[in-house]
């Protein structure tokens, strides 16, 4: 598991498939988020995390759903 600063435009690998992908969020949706997002490659479901650094900068990361 990656956690990874967040820019627009940044992709993460998929825990499933490895292959990278951008990964939608909602800028406005809270200090943290949980949901399930499904690979376009492989089309196996992603759990992603959205959380903040001590800093407050949005990171990101994947996990096998």
């Amino acid at each position: 598991m990656r956690r990874r600063s967040l820019r627009s435009g940044d992709t993460l690998p998929c825990p499933y498939c490895g292959e990278p992908g951008e990964i939608p969020w909602d800028e406005g949706g809270g200090e943290t988020q949980e949901y399930i997002e499904d690979c376009t490659t492989c089309c196996k479901p992603r759990l992603v995390h959205v959380g903040s650094t001590d800093g407050g900068e949005p990171t990101m990361w994947l996990e096998r759903a």
